[in-house]
């Protein structure tokens, strides 16, 4: 009698088990076809946004991609690069696509990336700083990062990173500095390869494709860099000065010059 009654005791247990078991995987076959349908939905949706956007419709395309977002937000990198050159005329999927970067796990990169698509350099250093303090090996970010550091004037971190690019660049590509400056900044107009070099990091070397006959203003910025990176501070600021008195808006040579100012003052 005992063991018929731990027989049936036993039964019972494992049909209960199979049961909490099978519903348990219904729940989450159903979870997984819902997923999947919202990533249909949200493909479908994107695929429509990218016609409109062909067509000139970016505000129809911009309610296609907010929809996609809503149905699928693990689509959001796919949306940030089919918008990137009009997220600055979307406020309301920026919106959207902040929202989304902000409360789900993010790489840095991806971060960086959305903030520069959308106008924000200054909110892109600070994802690029902790990408670059983890150690990060793709090359890509370090230039964004050397770029960003430029702009605001602080050339020393700026070619902290550029180095990084171009170390990296060299072991993940085999493109070293020869390499790029033979496919890129080989011809054409002196100061547009100069800039080019500057933009890229090549500071060692920008002043040798800048000849004695260049007489635009602009030649002094290279001049001043020369001296910048030789530790002349003084003869650098005067020639930034004297730069920005011939072409006020010449922004690197006003950014680095309220730099050195705010640096000489500490």
């Amino acid at each position: 009698m005992i063991e018929r009654r731990k027989y049936i005791v036993f039964n019972a247990g494992a049909w209960l088990a199979t049961l909490v078991v099978g519903l348990f995987l219904l729940v989450m076959l159903r979870e997984f076809g819902s997923r999947l349908n919202a990533r249909h939905e949200a493909r479908a949706l994107l695929a429509k946004a990218r016609t409109q956007v062909r067509a000139g419709n970016t505000s129809d395309a911009q309610r296609s991609a907010v929809n996609a977002l809503a149905a699928a937000p693990s689509i959001a990198p796919d949306i940030m690069k089919l918008f990137s050159g009009h997220l600055l005329g979307m406020p309301v999927l920026d919106e959207r696509l902040r929202q989304v970067f902000t409360t789900q796990k993010t790489p840095d990169t991806v971060l960086a990336q959305y903030e520069l698509l959308a106008g924000r350099p200054e909110q892109a250093l600070e994802p690029l700083r902790r990408y670059e303090k983890s150690g990060g090996k793709q090359p890509g970010p370090y230039l964004w990062l050397g770029r960003l550091y430029a702009d605001t004037g602080d050339f020393t971190s700026a070619r902290k990173a550029f180095d990084t690019y171009w170390k990296l660049s060299r072991s993940t590509y085999r493109i070293g500095p020869n390499e790029w400056i033979a496919k890129n900044a080989n011809s054409g107009p002196p100061l547009d390869r100069a800039w080019k070099m500057f933009r890229m990091g090549l500071w060692d070397d920008v002043t040798f494709v800048i000849p004695s006959s260049v007489t635009q203003p602009e030649r002094l910025f290279y001049r001043a860099l020369s001296y910048d990176l030789n530790g002349d501070t003084a003869a650098a600021i005067e020639l930034y000065a004297q730069l920005i008195n011939e072409r006020p808006t010449h922004l690197p040579a006003l950014k680095r010059l309220h730099f050195l100012s705010a640096e000489k003052g500490k």
